[in-house]
């Protein structure tokens, strides 16, 4: 009889403290890099690391994770044998070497697998490497609309870009940081010559809009749409690109594309 009595009262305490809630799964999360997202390199980097928050008591799996550097054509451009950072003691970071970088836009991509539950998290970012004594101008593209589509207004452009637009858009403040100005102000090089100031330029004919950080909203990953301004109905072409702080003309390469406008 005591043996029932003691057995009821330990369901009568179970059943009173409810559901037992499992543990939550925790994904590895990118807390830093370098070079950092989005960064602009007078110098080819030699070696790309990156560092992760984790749960306590996790670490990151060295026989899965790993972290690849691929070029603008998709080819791996590190050793292979980029993954976790042995002599970090922590196993929270990942090293991945590379071999020389000609100048261009990079991405990185990782895998972070997490010891001991096994969670995976994957993520990616790009940097760009200037020419030799030009600028590090990084790369712009028309998602939307496309080259020959028929459009209403308002007009939606959706530009891609690895830039921090925070810091390359009218208003910006300064790469080095202080008041804000007009264009951001880019790092000079090691030899001594300065970066263009330049920051985003949409035009339309003879029309050019420069917007800031509050007229561009999120579209995706290095993505930004910005609305135009009412066009009359008819054929245009939109172009972006990156304008000279001072004179307005753009520098780099433009790209563009040619819409109709309904009546």
């Amino acid at each position: 009889m005591l043996q029932k009595a003691v057995a009821s009262a330990v369901v009568v305490v179970l059943a009173g403290l409810g559901p037992v809630a499992a543990p939550a799964a925790a994904h590895a999360k990118l807390q830093r890099a370098a070079p950092a997202p989005g960064a602009m390199m007078r110098e080819a980097p030699r070696v790309v690391r990156v560092w992760f928050v984790l749960a306590p008591g996790e670490d990151l799996d060295a026989a899965r994770s790993r972290l690849v550097v691929i070029d603008s054509r998709g080819r791996r451009v590190d050793d292979g044998k980029g993954g976790v950072d042995l002599d970090d003691l922590d196993r929270r970071s990942m090293i991945a070497r590379l071999h020389p970088l000609a100048p261009g836009t990079y991405t990185v991509q990782w895998t972070a697998v997490s010891a001991p539950d096994g969670d995976v998290a994957r993520g990616a970012f790009r940097f760009t490497v200037a020419a030799a004594g030009g600028a590090a101008l990084p790369p712009l593209a028309i998602v939307s609309p496309r080259n020959g589509a028929v459009v209403a207004n308002p007009v939606v452009v959706v530009i891609e870009t690895p830039a921090d637009l925070r810091r390359m858009t009218m208003g910006a403040a300064p790469a080095g940081g202080g008041h804000a100005m007009g264009a951001a102000q880019m790092t000079p090089s090691p030899g001594g010559a300065a970066m263009p100031q330049v920051h985003l330029h949409v035009a339309v004919g003879r029309r050019v809009e420069m917007p800031t950080m509050k007229h561009l909203r999120p579209a995706g990953r290095h993505r930004w749409s910005h609305v135009l301004s009412p066009l009359p109905a008819g054929r245009h072409t939109i172009r972006v690109y990156w304008g000279d702080d001072r004179t307005h003309e753009p520098v780099g390469r433009v790209v563009a594309a040619t819409v109709t406008v309904r009546r």
